[in-house]
């Protein structure tokens, strides 16, 4: 039989184009509705950073657990290019970074804590520091025989309001005087604080080197988060420079030497720097100290052999000192290592001879190595050093010279021209 074709369409077998049709349509609505309702309105655009973008974790300890949890959720918001998630945690074992004073303490804090710093500190927070009781008090009238030092809970605000008190010797806690020395952040609950003027305790980040439990890739983010906590920053840049195990030790040494670098690398930094060291200079002699200034970068005319150049010895003239600061030329490199050598042989012979602390103030902004790190440590390891300190101030954006940052009994960065006059003032005890 031959195959027949009609013209009927089946509507058992086959599909109506009609309602074919109506449902493409209705689906094709339905769609659009979809689309029009999950499509962001009102000029709103999707995330830039994907939900479930993986983020480096910063742990950040810190002396005062209360400021380490503050700072932590701030810094959880930071404005930075790479996506950081900061959490505090209990242990300097586990951190990135340390937020601490500046101090002996904190020194030993990490050294004991087996850990060791790769960087210099940024100061991130600060905080007044005075006298708790039961009423306010004139921290000029009271009798500091009333007062009590908690060297074991506060080691750097006790130092800080002895030293304001011009106490001296070892500090003892005697719990039922009428004042106690602390922190404004730190005041028992009932009490009242009495601040004490122009003195606070300031906190700096403290990067800490990778370990088994720190990562590299955590150490990077810590130094770019507190790259960010530096910039929105606006107290005070450094505390004056304590040890509580011997408050009185603190002031301007007897004995001061000013070292500058005058390398061209100083040049957007110089003006502040010879304000600084003139100003720190008249008010050391205003204190009873001698002081001294080298100035130092590589050998400028032939024949030459050595970077640094003595410019003022010591003396009660702090004038003399402030007009010599302003008139120095630059040029050449840091040879930082050399220079400081020199001078700290120099501050050396100086104690000896009057038998009276000495300080050697270095200003840098960095090291044009002329030493190895091996050559420099023997060198030093030649000087008794054993009434000389070393505070550096290092200037501008230049690495730091880490074998100095390790000598040094106090270490400050000035990022900027406007820390310098801080950093350089608390380097030399004022």
């Amino acid at each position: 039989m031959g195959r027949h074709s009609s013209s009927t369409p089946s509507t058992s077998a086959g599909v109506n184009p009609v309602l074919a049709l109506t449902a493409v349509l209705v689906l094709l609505a339905l769609i659009l509705v979809g689309v029009w309702w999950w499509t962001p309105r009102g000029g709103e655009q999707p995330p830039a950073t994907a939900a479930g973008e993986d983020c480096t974790l910063v742990p950040v300890a810190a002396t005062d657990p209360e400021l380490g949890r503050l700072l932590a959720s701030q810094w959880d918001g930071g404005e930075t290019k790479d996506c950081i998630n900061v959490e505090f945690v209990d242990s300097v074992d586990q951190a990135a970074v340390l937020v601490a004073p500046q101090s002996p303490e904190t020194d030993r804090l990490v050294s004991d804590s087996g850990r060791s710093l790769d960087g210099a500190a940024t100061p991130v927070a600060s905080t007044a520091v005075g006298l708790a009781g039961q009423s306010t008090v004139n921290p000029a009238e009271l009798d500091p025989a009333t007062v009590s030092f908690p060297v074991s809970e506060q080691p750097e605000a006790s130092a800080l309001v002895a030293d304001a008190l011009g106490v001296t010797g070892p500090l003892k806690d005697n719990p039922g005087s009428l004042w106690t020395a602390t922190a404004e952040d730190r005041v028992p609950e009932g009490s009242q604080f009495s601040r004490i003027d122009d003195t606070e305790l300031v906190y700096y980040a403290h990067p800490l080197a990778a370990t088994g439990d720190v990562s590299e890739q955590q150490t990077a983010a810590a130094a770019e988060i507190t790259q960010w906590a530096r910039s929105v920053y606006d107290g005070p840049e450094a505390s004056p420079t304590v040890d509580a195990d011997d408050p009185g030790a603190t002031g301007p040494a007897a004995n001061v030497l000013f070292l500058l670098d005058t390398s061209q690398a100083m040049a957007p930094f110089y003006d502040a720097s010879a304000h600084a060291i003139g100003s720190a200079s008249l008010d050391a002699t205003g204190a009873g100290s001698q002081v001294g200034l080298w100035n130092y970068s590589s050998p400028q005319n032939p024949g030459v052999t050595q970077g640094w150049r003595t410019n003022i010895t010591y003396t009660s003239a702090g004038a003399d000192l402030d007009a010599a600061v302003q008139r120095f030329g630059l040029g050449g490199e840091p040879q930082t290592r050399s220079s400081l050598l020199a001078a700290l042989g120099n501050a050396a012979d100086q104690a000896a001879a009057t038998g009276s602390r000495a300080n050697v103030v270095l200003v840098t902004t960095g090291t044009r190595e002329d030493l190895s790190d091996e050559q420099f440590r023997s060198a030093l390891a030649g000087i008794d050093r054993r009434n000389v300190s070393l505070s550096v101030v290092h200037v501008g954006p230049g690495q730091p010279d880490a074998v100095i940052e390790q000598e040094a009994d106090s270490f400050t960065a000035a990022p900027d021209a406007t820390a310098v006059d801080g950093a350089v003032r608390a380097a030399a005890g004022l």
